[in-house]
């Protein structure tokens, strides 16, 4: 059952957020210097990519020999790993275009006018491992007798489309606009603003008509908030995007207008008056957001509504009401997910999602069948269940648990899952138990690649030892900069 303190809660600390940032807009005077982020660009770039890598398989499964299909997919799957972070990116921000963008520290405390460190990493993948078989494919239609644009015409087409959008992006060029300050203020409160109106999307009444109504509404203005700005930590950086200004459309305007008439009390203070394709500011559209938000939240207290529900934490799906140590576990493991992205291979990342109910959390951690985790909270500890049915990479996950987590855990590997207790009282732990479970995705490859080949075997003991030490490595870096992005 939802906690409809917690709702309220939510939607004052974003009403605050929104009025303090379109303040902090009209007031600022800087001149920083940002990079232009056509993102609706990279999404088609991506698109194409991942085309090509879909293809780059299928032509394995189809004309490699079984005995070396392995070797030639992983190499396929480390290159497409280059695509995570851009993926990362649009899973946090969206496809739309930036007239502000920025790459900042994780405190957001320094930033530089830069998105050329994205684009280039995608401009690394050419699957030249797969380019004999390409030539092979394309053969193969001349001898058929296959009329119009063959494979191997098709394949290159693809790639200099990618590449043709990857250069709109870097000739996009750069601007003035408000201090960085001001931008991370305006892009964080935005965020706060997109995620309680997307939780009062998602949200049911009960016996309130009204409310209901009002909250279907909402779902029509979680576009506009994340059209003045928004973050994502990717490649270890926080990225920064705004719009000084932003075009309303009539959805917008008549979603205010609606909500207005159903609670019979005046909603917004520009938005209801404009035309449809009219810019206004992003000082303006952060105000009639905060307006909003805060009607709402009042008509709840006097109304004293109970709702449920869920809200949308990057890769998790958080249940209202939900605990929240779980709902900063699954926070903290997406951000820590998108700041190490190049650490998984493509199809590992495309895999993972988490879910919070109640004292429950479940994150699933890979394309494998089964790999996951379920986190139970109970009192001050968790109870945590890893299921993988690699060995040796149980083994590195029980010390990782056991040194970092301060956990007591028992692996079972009759069953595939290793079994831990873990103190959960603070964020602190969250922050740690969401490290460790962050370094599971793709663990095997990377184990496996410490083993060299055959004729270069080494001991399986010492593969295991140097593997542990790495991934602490990670746990530990990962921490640290969770502390930074959470502000703990």
């Amino acid at each position: 059952m939802g906690d409809p303190k917690s709702i309220v809660e939510m939607l004052l600390e974003a009403e605050k957020a929104g009025r303090e940032a379109s303040t902090k807009f009209q007031l600022d005077k800087g001149k920083a210097k940002y990079s232009r982020a056509p993102l609706s660009l990279l999404r088609k770039a991506v698109g194409i990519l991942e085309t090509l890598e879909d293809e780059a398989f299928y032509l394995i499964d189809e004309y490699v020999d079984p005995e070396y299909k392995y070797e030639h997919e992983v190499e396929v799957a480390e290159e497409a790993s280059a695509l995570n972070p851009a993926k990362s990116l649009l899973e946090s921000v969206g496809g739309y275009d930036y007239e502000l963008s920025a790459k900042c520290s994780l405190d957001g405390s320094k930033c530089e006018p830069d998105i050329k460190d994205i684009v280039d990493r995608l401009r690394s993948i050419s699957f030249d491992t797969v380019s004999p078989l390409v030539e092979l494919k394309a053969e193969r239609e001349e001898e058929y007798g296959e009329e119009g644009e063959n494979y191997g015409e098709w394949w290159d087409r693809m790639f200099e489309e990618a590449d043709e959008l990857l250069t709109k992006i870097s000739k996009a060029g750069e601007t003035e606009g408000i201090s960085y300050e001001t931008a991370v203020e305006v892009a964080r409160a935005s965020e706060k603003l997109a995620g309680a109106l997307e939780t009062l999307c998602n949200s049911v009444s009960l016996g309130e008509e009204d409310i209901e109504k009002v909250g279907s509404l909402s779902c029509r203005l979680v576009d506009l908030a994340r059209s003045v700005g928004s973050t994502a930590t990717v490649g270890r950086s926080l990225r920064v995007f705004v719009n000084p200004k932003v075009k309303v459309e009539e959805k917008h305007i008549e979603a205010f207008k609606k909500a207005s008439e159903i609670l019979g009390r005046k909603i917004g203070f520009i938005i209801p008056y404009s035309k449809p394709g009219e810019e206004l500011t992003a000082s303006a559209v952060l105000n009639d957001l905060a307006n909003y938000v805060h009607i709402v939240a009042e008509e709840l207290m006097r109304r004293k509504v109970e709702l449920r529900g869920m809200r949308r934490i990057g890769r998790c799906t958080v249940f209202i009401g939900s605990d929240d140590l779980l709902a900063t576990l699954c926070k903290a493991w997406d951000k820590a997910v998108s700041l190490y992205s190049e650490d998984y291979i493509e199809a590992d990342a495309r895999a993972l999602g988490g879910t919070v109910r109640d004292k429950v959390a479940q994150i699933r951690l890979g394309n494998a069948r089964g790999h996951a985790s379920e986190i139970e909270r109970i009192d001050d500890e968790a109870r945590v269940r890893y299921y993988d049915t690699d060995d040796d990479v149980r083994e590195v996950m029980e010390a990782l648990f056991e040194e970092v987590a301060n956990c007591k855990c028992e692996d079972k590997p009759e069953a595939g899952v290793l079994e831990c207790i873990c103190p959960l009282k603070s964020k602190d732990d969250a922050i740690k138990i969401a490290s460790v479970l962050s370094r599971a995705t793709t663990m095997d490859i990377r184990i496996e690649s410490l083993r060299g080949y055959e004729w270069e075997a080494r001991e399986e003991e010492e593969v295991i030892k140097e593997a542990t030490k790495d991934e602490m490595e990670g746990v530990k870096r990962a921490i640290e900069a969770l502390k930074q992005v959470l502000n703990i």
